[in-house]
């Protein structure tokens, strides 16, 4: 059973006062025999129940998490990087009563100057008040976006001539595996083409050989995300990439490779938010 916190603790013992009063007003000579006994106990077990599920919210543990990698390297044009920032919304939108991350894939993403984003979508206190806690979600969603938008900014002002996509997954999968026994989801904005040396997705022509090679390469390096149970999303991979249809379907088929051995599921891969 999960442990009452205090103010459930308080709503049980409300709710055994106004029971006990209750059976007082009925006024009657055997409202304490032994049958009213019997029959207080059914009505405050009926009751407990209530006053527990009363006012509580998902814990922590419980939470879903939804994680975004944001890829702002010199490939990506301003114009683009500008549409991920709209795109922010709607994936913290999607992420109401969760928890959610946001970081960059920047020249060296496992060593970024620029602080990464983590927000729990769900008010501290909730009241069991609509109008109260939605304002308060809304509110913790314009942090997240706020947050989220110096981040990218920070990012994009400084060195950015490449792109460490692996270690942005990296980075991303270890904070989802924080929490593996709940719905996870990585949604990654990016045109799907790491290129910092020696894993240059640009330079590679990403036959089944290459691929095998790649990936075995990634596992040395320590460099495969772990992404057990992530459903994972990529928006805008392949845009404005210099690659023909072939190559293109190559470069797919290498991230549903890379995801599968992660152990997440690429549930969307697309050039644009509508298309994923």
């Amino acid at each position: 059973m999960e442990k009452r916190t205090p103010t459930v603790t308080a709503g049980i013992r409300r709710t055994y006062s106004q029971v006990l009063r209750a059976l007082r007003a009925l006024r009657t000579p055997y409202a304490f025999d032994g049958r009213w006994r019997i029959v207080a106990a059914v009505g405050i077990a009926a009751l407990l129940p209530l006053a527990a599920c009363g006012g509580s919210s998902a814990s922590p543990r419980q939470r879903r998490m939804c994680a975004l990698v944001i890829d702002v390297s010199a490939s990506i044009d301003q114009k683009v990087i500008d549409q991920y920032k709209t795109g922010v919304a709607s994936v913290i939108t999607g992420c109401a009563g969760g928890s959610f991350s946001a970081d960059v894939a920047t020249e060296n993403s496992q060593a970024s100057v620029c602080p990464s984003v983590a927000v729990d979508l769900v008010p501290a206190h909730p009241r069991d008040n609509k109008l109260y806690d939605d304002a308060q979600t809304a509110q913790l969603s314009r942090q997240a976006e706020t947050r989220t938008a110096e981040l990218i900014n920070c990012a994009t002002g400084r060195d950015r001539q490449r792109t460490d996509l692996f270690g942005a997954l990296v980075g991303a999968g270890k904070t989802l595996s924080a929490r593996p026994n709940t719905p996870r989801e990585l949604t990654v904005f990016t045109d799907a083409v790491s290129t910092r040396r020696p894993f240059n997705l640009a330079t590679s022509e990403l036959e089944p050989a290459d691929i095998t090679s790649l990936l075995d390469q990634l596992g040395r390096d320590s460099l495969i995300a772990t992404l057990t149970g992530v459903d994972v999303r990529m928006v805008g991979a392949g845009a404005g990439v210099d690659f023909d249809p072939s190559r293109l379907r190559r470069l797919e088929d290498f991230w549903r490779t890379y995801v599968t051995r992660a152990g997440g599921r690429l549930t969307a891969y697309g050039k644009t938010t509508e298309g994923a």
